[in-house]
């Protein structure tokens, strides 16, 4: 719907003939709106009820991540990647909106340049309420096309379009722009593949490896459903709670939760499941029960010294009931 209004929006400025008329618009608007409120309205209650409750709503709440401050370098890498894409997306735009102005290419020029203000970098990224709550930070899924399109163009007119009469400065155009490509490419692989053993830094990766979903089997397989598993933010929500036609479905639930404290781990009731291999080279994400808590948030516990001291000494007073080389099942009755 954001897409559509944008090129809609668009359509009307550039004062072109449209193709996407409002009534498309409004139909698809009618649909997704019907379907919450017909079919998904439990769901479609949570999560409005979440998002509107007052406690979430009655500051602005600035995001301040432990991981940021620890990668600060890394970060600043990344805004330069972001700034040479910015810099190939503003010189296809201008272009487009000077030369084709009673042309459709108007139209995506001025997508290109709504895509460009949401791709932009600004104080607003850093409210938890835009960013966590109502994850404004995934339009820019959306407009990631317009944003990959615009920059090609721009990388296009700058090396074939640009004229330029010495061979000199034809030869180091091309190589500032093959630089720039290079800088941003290789930016973009320690994002992708920052997990690797090759790459010198250590971030959380957001996947879980074969190892680790061998454990998750044993749990699912072996631990009576309904049974309490506590472990790290990313694991709790792989396993499944209960709904209505669980048992009817022979479909594993389990009450899964965070690791709120590690010195809470003694008084815990039931299973403690550890990704030891994650915790050893990045650590692991502990935090709150609530997933949109502000006042109680997440943590990383890292691999040092004390902490894993720590966190064993707990866990040995406990049964351990399975552990292969990346996971560890502990049983506290």
């Amino acid at each position: 719907m954001v897409i559509f209004l944008i090129i809609s929006i668009s359509e009307v400025i550039s004062e072109n003939k449209r193709y996407l008329k409002l009534d498309y618009v409004l139909l698809f608007g009618i649909i997704f709106i019907s379907y919450w409120l017909l079919v998904a309205y439990s769901f479609f209650k949570y999560q409005i009820g979440v998002r509107l409750e007052l406690k979430n709503l009655d500051s602005v709440s600035i995001m301040h991540s432990a991981e940021v401050v620890k990668h600060e370098w890394l970060n600043t890498l990344g805004l330069m990647d972001r700034s040479i894409c910015m810099f190939f997306m503003l010189i296809a735009i201008l272009y487009i909106l000077k030369n084709y102005k009673n042309n459709y290419a108007s139209v995506f020029g001025l997508v290109a340049l709504f895509s460009f203000v949401l791709y932009a970098p600004n104080p607003l990224d850093s409210i938890w309420q835009l960013v966590i709550l109502y994850q404004m930070d995934r339009i820019l899924l959306f407009v990631s096309p317009f944003i990959a399109f615009a920059m090609g163009l721009g990388v296009y007119l700058v090396l074939i379009k640009v004229p330029v009469e010495s061979d000199y400065l034809k030869r180091f155009s091309f190589a500032v722009i093959i630089v720039l490509l290079f800088i941003f490419t290789f930016i973009s692989l320690v994002y992708s593949i920052s997990d690797s053993e090759d790459i010198w830094i250590t971030p959380v990766h957001e996947y879980f490896i074969s190892t680790e979903v061998n454990g998750f089997n044993f749990v699912d397989h072996k631990v009576p459903f309904g049974s309490s598993i506590h472990s790290d933010h990313p694991t709790s929500r792989y396993f499944p709670a209960k709904f209505d036609k669980s048992t009817a479905l022979h479909v594993p639930y389990f009450n899964s939760m965070k690791i709120d404290h590690v010195d809470n781990i003694a008084i815990y009731s039931g299973y403690i499941l550890i990704r030891d291999r994650e915790f050893s080279k990045r650590g692991l994400y502990f935090g709150s029960e609530d997933p949109e808590s502000r006042t109680e948030p997440n943590y990383s516990y890292y691999n040092t010294i004390e902490n894993r001291n720590k966190l064993y000494s707990y866990l040995n007073a406990t049964n351990k009931i399975y552990s292969n080389s990346d996971v560890s099942l502990y049983y506290n009755n």
